[in-house]
């Protein structure tokens, strides 16, 4: 994103460049990644399902919100939710 936005600006003028990169942001934000997480085997930790050998409980749901909530993304927090 770094780079996209140097070039950008260069090419096409800082306004047009910071406005690309803040368009770049929104939208990587606009549909944040949730996670469902399990306890780790040493009871202490909680991870991503996905990655590790985790223990899940069948009557428990646990998602962790990987973005800042604002209105942006407030849509997609249900639907995560109904996906799951």
């Amino acid at each position: 994103m770094w780079l996209a936005t140097a070039a950008s600006e260069l090419l096409l003028g800082v306004e047009k460049g910071v406005l690309l990169s803040l368009g770049g942001h929104l939208a990587r934000n606009a549909r944040p990644h949730i996670a469902v997480l399990g306890r780790m085997p040493d009871g202490e930790t909680f991870r991503n399902v996905l990655r590790y050998k985790v223990e899940t409980q069948p009557h428990l749901l646990l998602l962790r919100v990987d973005a800042s909530l604002f209105f942006g993304n407030a849509a997609a927090i249900p639907r995560g939710l109904r996906n799951w």
